[in-house]
């Protein structure tokens, strides 16, 4: 990280700083009385900003490029580990150097030539030559090309004997699939009522180990931690990953990935990653972020969903925004005390997007500025009960699973319905970015399904 990022003020610390403004100026009932007037999430999001704007509180906006003398440092350190056989932190290392190297440069060539180096020795053969292909698409030296050749045709002749293991296996699917509810067991129906509101209940008998629900998410988003090793937009597990031509985080496991993820809305949150990272920014507010950016054509068709699937409504499609809307955000239920940082967090996102990204600043004028505030505001409100995480396998040092790792979040509406227990009958699994939710106990007709949200 460097050190502009680690000067840079974190989400949480500006709304502690604007209530210690608001509190030395004995503003504090005055301000809450007013806020608590306010009737949309847009005039909560306008009415926040404009305290972040008189009190100086916007964060600093952070600018972190290609740049090839960073590209050269992480490489020779790259080398450095590779020598020692520490093969992850070299592959880390040189995965950083491509991240940062500009495009179709000799940086990046060497990059990717050193990373295939390692992929070898890993015996990953598949995606060493993936790797040895970018180098050489990136203007890759001449005066190398022989040894790099020679790598390459080992790793064709080796490549049949390369391990088979699947990342994942994908769920075969539903045994009798639900017309009313296309990702659900014939088996389960959605209900509602004044006590538990829209639940899933059994129609019939399930059985344990029977799959419920085979679910994708409408959106997911990647942790940063993991930023290097899945795809940015599928969530796959990569070692050979490409890099966004303009940011020095986003990495894909395909020119497909990187193709889909820029027109739906890597375009808006590419110039924003450098601050929203570095301001700590949480993985539920990037979603609510990833849904108003992807949302906004899909807002003026709100009015043709009714919001009753469940006791008389129609098709409940998961991957409809009009599902993922009508989620549950309890903003009756919520006081200021709840709202008010919410609102903190989503002003300053509108602040960075503002400030960095072009795209944005066009296609989200006029009154689409005002159905992003309400989205992104309704779905940080949405997220923390609804949500899902996201997890993989993890394994030691010996390639022995031994634990779940999580690896990002997504938005679910199907699952999100389910409502908690502390002793469930369902329970999750992660297929990629796939859930499948199982029965794990004896489910008998007319009994709700149950899931421990952790």
């Amino acid at each position: 990280m460097s050190d502009e990022e680690n000067n840079c003020i974190k989400v949480n610390d500006v709304f502690e700083e604007l209530c210690r403004q608001l509190s030395s100026n004995d503003q504090v009932g005055d301000i809450s009385q007013k806020f608590s007037t306010l009737n949309t999430n847009a005039e909560r999001v306008k009415f926040t900003g404009d305290l972040l704007e008189k009190y100086a509180l916007y964060p600093k906006i952070i600018h972190e490029k290609k740049d090839d003398e960073l590209s050269v440092k992480y490489r020779q350190e790259g080398n450095d580990a590779f020598k020692r056989k520490q093969d992850h932190a070299a592959w880390m290392f040189y995965s950083k150097s491509i991240s940062f190297a500009t495009s179709n440069s000799e940086c990046l060539a060497l990059a990717y030539a050193n990373r295939s180096a390692v992929l070898y020795e890993k015996k990953m053969y598949k995606q060493c030559l993936e790797d040895i292909t970018n180098a050489f698409k990136n203007n890759y030296p001449k005066r190398l090309h022989e040894k790099l050749i020679q790598r390459e045709e080992k790793a064709r002749e080796l490549q049949s004997s390369e391990a088979t293991d699947k990342y994942f296996e994908r769920p075969s699917g539903l045994k009798e699939a639900n017309r009313e509810i296309p990702c659900a067991s014939a088996k389960v129906e959605i209900r509602r009522t004044k006590a538990l509101g829209r639940h899933v209940v059994a129609k019939r008998r399930i059985k344990i180990g029977e799959m419920v629900a085979v679910e994708r998410p409408f959106v997911s988003v990647l942790l940063k931690d993991h930023l290097r090793d899945h795809c940015y937009s599928c969530l796959t597990l990569c070692y050979s990953t490409i890099p966004c031509e303009r940011c020095v985080y986003a990495m894909f496991c395909s020119r497909t990935c990187q193709q889909q993820a820029w027109e739906q809305h890597h375009k808006y949150e590419c110039p924003m990653l450098a601050t929203l990272y570095a301001m700590d920014v949480s993985k539920m507010t990037l979603a609510a972020l990833r849904i108003a950016l992807v949302a906004r054509k899909h807002y003026g068709e709100l009015d043709k969903y009714n919001g009753d699937h469940g006791g008389g409504g129609g098709v409940y499609r998961s991957q409809s925004y009009g599902e993922i809307h009508a989620l549950e955000a309890n903003t009756h239920l919520r006081n200021s005390s709840d709202l008010f940082p919410k609102a903190t967090a989503a002003a300053v996102v509108r602040y960075v997007a503002d400030k960095t990204s072009p795209s944005f600043r066009t296609e989200f004028a006029g009154a689409d500025s005002a159905i992003f505030d309400e989205l992104l505001m309704h779905h940080q409100q949405t997220a923390a009960t609804n949500f899902h995480e996201i997890n993989e396998c993890a394994e030691d040092e010996e390639g022995r699973y031994v634990n779940t790792l999580e690896i990002g979040a997504g938005a679910y509406a199907f699952l999100s319905l389910f409502n908690h227990s502390c002793s469930p009958n369902v329970v999750r699994h992660c297929h990629g970015t796939e859930i499948i939710a199982r029965a794990i106990k004896e489910i008998p007709a007319g009994v709700e399904l149950l899931d421990n949200y952790g």
